[in-house]
């Protein structure tokens, strides 16, 4: 049984003596327990259940991290603990979720029970930032220009605000070998040689590549948030269509045939139209 103390720096108020309210202000994980209220000949008694959820790391995620969720509450307590995201995730008072993407992102129920008594639900929005995983392959045809998608789900080039996730460097490769560089203007990002952050979506970072080869170009971004940093990347292979039938050459098939012209590590695709 809990036992109030009242006074002007106390955490325990009744605020309307007509009434029998305590508030309790700053409540804490020690505050779980039975209370008993004593007024004129009457007693009655009131049980208090303080849960406190610790999430690890605190705040946003970046793409690609760990993340723990844990449940508090008294060990004298039998609760019965399950997660929620769309359909049941797990069991228990911890969960653990590895290499999250953006994908994650939402709200995540908890539903607590004691003993017999009533389910009681909860929530906890996760927010994860990082890039969509977008088309891996992207074709042209007679070595004609291609943009290589690359979006965000943040305003990846517009400059962040302190708590926000923020890039560090970043750059586009081909076969190892240096195409161009992520341009950080005071925090905004872009590929050109200073950010407009007023124009074009904030959100994309997509490539232009005016004079494309077959191949795989790696897109590479260090994001940092609260001290945190990670290093993600994306691979894009760029294939080269080739008609199977040339002009004035005969057809053994009704389909136009095209063949795809890939990356070493992709496999070749016979393609019909």
């Amino acid at each position: 049984m809990h036992s109030a103390t009242f006074g002007k720096k106390s955490r325990f108020k009744v605020p309307d003596r007509s009434t029998n309210n305590l508030e309790i202000t700053g409540v804490q994980l020690t505050d779980s327990g039975n209370y008993t209220c004593l007024k004129d000949t009457q007693t009655w008694t009131e049980e208090l259940v303080v849960l406190q959820v610790e999430a690890i790391p605190l705040g946003t995620l970046l793409a690609t991290e760990d993340l723990t969720l844990t449940i508090q509450y008294p060990s004298q307590m039998p609760l019965t603990v399950s997660w929620w995201k769309d359909k049941k995730i797990s069991d228990g008072p911890v969960l653990k979720k590895k290499n999250l993407q953006i994908e994650d992102s939402g709200m995540y129920t908890y539903r607590v029970k004691m003993g017999v008594g009533e389910e009681k639900v909860f929530e906890k929005q996760i927010e994860v930032k990082g890039f969509y995983h977008s088309q891996s392959i992207v074709y042209t045809t007679g070595k004609r220009p291609v943009t290589i998608p690359w979006f965000f789900n943040f305003n990846v080039r517009q400059t962040p605000l302190e708590k926000d996730a923020k890039v560090l460097e970043g750059n586009i490769t081909f076969s190892s070998q240096m195409i161009k560089p992520l341009t950080i203007d005071n925090g905004a990002v872009c590929w050109q040689k200073s950010c407009d952050t007023k124009s074009g979506d904030s959100k994309n970072l997509s490539y232009y590549l005016k004079s494309p080869k077959n191949g795989t170009y790696r897109m590479e971004i260090v994001l940092q948030i609260d001290g945190r940093q990670k290093h993600l990347r994306r691979d894009v292979c760029v294939a080269n269509l080739t008609d199977l039938h040339p002009k004035g050459s005969e057809k053994t098939s009704n389909c136009i045939g095209y063949f795809a012209e890939y990356c070493t590590d992709c496999p070749c695709r016979l393609l019909h139209f």
